[in-house]
């Protein structure tokens, strides 16, 4: 009886999916800390292009909606 559960346990695949999501959080939260400096810049540099206000006052001298 013992080694039916124990081989049932071993072969199911409940839990399976979690696991996975744990390994792929585990690795993009590696990857974030090992380039914390360096996507911190890029996201700065984004923000910065994205809200520079140059970009709306051309839009606001050229009379564009």
């Amino acid at each position: 009886m013992k080694q039916t559960r124990l081989s049932r346990l071993i072969h199911s695949n409940q839990g399976f999916g979690t696991l996975e999501m744990v390994i792929i959080i585990a690795v993009m939260l590696t990857v974030a800390m090992l380039f914390r400096s360096t996507l911190s810049q890029y996201a700065s540099d984004l923000i910065d292009t994205v809200f520079d206000e140059s970009i709306i006052e051309e839009l606001e001298t050229t009379g564009q909606p």
